[in-house]
């Protein structure tokens, strides 16, 4: 992956992201027209043009469609090697948007017209890639970052009110599911031996709902089935044993459920595009 990548992208036919993301790259998205809903860790939030959103590295993300198929976002992605250009007082602005994991900033008509004019802007360089474009972007990147940050501290300091997410019930499940995940990771519990607390029915007995209302509900408003959300919970986790810990790949595909090291292997690839082995080297 390049250390930056900026991308306007026009639809006009329904889309849903087909594959979970949770990738090493910093994700600013920015919705001009339309109408989305986008999945954040474990909760789901109904977004409209003007809206930016904030992802951290290795967050759990997903977009989905809200009754409007047409629409235009713009999307930046860069990693820690891109930060490196920048000084230690731009890299504290960038930071700030991203603390706890990511946010939302709804944009007013007058604060859209001079965000969206940055990012268009930012896009033209990256595309065109003219001389001198690096030192244009950076720069651009720059203010992006000192404006929105400016932003967020004013409306922090007048209200605490976070965004609330489409689905609160939804929300919880999935909240639950990423903390068993996380503790079978740790080696809290074995879920084949806690009575299958991460699987459906279990799931949906204990938040005193149906197995067939619940799926429904799930497939809804995140987008995922139930199943895809905890297979990526557990490779998530997967790839944070692998970057932070030198437990053997057998190891770490028993830490987060999988028996079997062929189907972890294959799962693996799919969600993050190499093998666990590759993965971890990347990080070394």
């Amino acid at each position: 992956m390049e250390p930056i990548w900026v991308e306007t992208v026009r639809r006009s036919a329904p889309f849903t992201m087909e594959q979970e993301h949770g990738h090493a790259a910093y994700e600013v998205y920015y919705l001009a027209e339309g109408r989305r809903r986008y999945f954040i860790r474990d909760q789901t939030y109904r977004i409209e043009a003007g809206t930016l959103v904030f992802i951290d590295r290795f967050e759990l993300h997903r977009t989905l469609d809200d009754g409007v198929a047409e629409h235009e976002r713009i999307l930046i992605q860069f990693t820690e090697q891109w930060l490196d250009r920048l000084t230690p007082e731009e890299r504290r602005w960038v930071y700030l948007p991203f603390d706890g994991g990511g946010s939302l900033l709804r944009l007013s008509m007058r604060e859209r017209g001079y965000a969206e004019d940055l990012l268009r802007r930012m896009a033209k360089e990256w595309r065109e890639r003219a001389e001198g474009y690096e030192l244009c972007l950076r720069a651009l990147f720059v203010q992006l970052f000192v404006y929105i940050g400016r932003l967020l501290r004013g409306r922090r300091e007048q209200e605490d009110a976070g965004e609330q997410p489409a689905h609160p019930r939804i929300a919880e499940v999935a909240r639950y599911v990423a903390e068993r995940c996380a503790a079978q990771a740790a080696g809290k519990f074995d879920d084949a031996e806690d009575g299958g607390a991460v699987r459906l029915a279990a799931v949906a007995r204990r938040f005193g709902l149906s197995p067939y209302y619940l799926s429904r509900a799930f497939r809804r408003e995140t987008g995922f089935t139930f199943t895809e959300y905890v297979s990526a919970v557990r490779l998530k986790e997967a790839q944070r044993l692998l970057r932070e810990t030198d437990a053997r790949v057998v190891d770490v595909a028993a830490a987060v459920g999988y028996r079997n090291l062929s189907h972890f292997g294959r799962a693996f690839r799919r969600f993050a595009g190499c093998s666990p082995l590759q993965y971890r080297k990347s990080y070394r």
